[in-house]
C-alpha cells in the first residue's frame, strides 16, 4: 500500500512505528466530493474533536470549510491552524458561563445554544455589551430512514423563544446533520 507514492513500510523505517499517516490529497478530494453534492450556499464546518491534527485542520481552513469547536483546547487548535473567527462555531451541551462570555467577546461566527438557559445567558451578555449575538439553535430532529423523511417536533416554544423585535438577541437557524 502507498500513500502519495510513498509505501508505508518506507514511511515507518523514516517515522518509527507506531505512526498516523493522512493523505491530504484524499483530505482534499473527499471534501471536493463533499461540495459537489451541497447546495453552494451550504456552510461546511470541520468538528475538530473529530481529529484536532492541526495539519488537517488547516488544510481544511485553506479549502474554506469553518471550524466547529466545543471547548476552549479545540479552539485554540482551530486558531492555531488559522481558522478566521468569523469560522468558528462553538456547539455542544453543558458550555460554562467564562467559556460562553469568552466565544460571545471573540467574535465567533455563532454560539450554537442547546438550551433556553444559553439563550438567556447570551442575551444577557449582549444587552451588558449593547452588541448583538450571533447564535445558532440546535434542533435535534426525530429521523425516519424507512420513510426518509425528516420530521421536526417542537422546534418553537412560543412562550420561551420569542422573537425580540426592539431587542439585540438575532436567532439564526442551524440544522445539524450528523450522517
Amino acid at each position: 500500500m502507498k500513500i502519495q507514492n510513498i509505501s508505508l513500510p518506507e514511511l515507518a523505517n523514516e517515522f518509527g512505528t507506531p505512526f498516523y499517516v493522512y493523505d491530504g490529497d484524499q483530505i482534499k478530494k473527499n471534501v471536493e466530493t463533499l461540495r459537489a453534492h451541497l447546495p453552494e450556499a451550504i456552510d461546511i464546518y470541520y468538528s475538530v474533536k473529530a481529529n484536532p491534527n492541526i495539519s488537517i485542520c488547516a488544510l481544511l481552513n485553506q479549502m474554506g470549510l469553518g471550524a466547529e469547536v466545543c471547548s476552549m483546547a479545540e479552539l485554540e487548535t482551530a486558531f492555531r491552524a488559522g481558522f478566521p473567527l468569523r469560522n468558528i462555531i462553538f456547539v455542544g451541551p453543558g458550555k460554562k458561563t467564562d467559556e460562553i462570555e469568552r466565544a460571545y467577546k471573540m467574535g465567533l461566527n455563532a454560539i450554537v445554544c442547546e438550551s433556553i438557559h444559553e439563550i438567556n445567558q447570551i442575551e444577557a451578555l449582549a444587552k451588558k455589551h449593547n452588541r448583538v449575538a450571533d447564535i445558532a439553535i440546535r434542533i435535534n430532529p426525530e429521523f425516519y430512514p424507512l420513510m426518509l423523511l425528516l420530521k421536526i417536533r417542537s422546534i418553537f416554544y412560543r412562550s420561551q423563544l420569542s422573537y425580540r423585535k426592539n431587542g439585540i438577541l438575532r436567532l439564526n437557524l442551524l440544522i445539524l446533520v450528523v450522517a
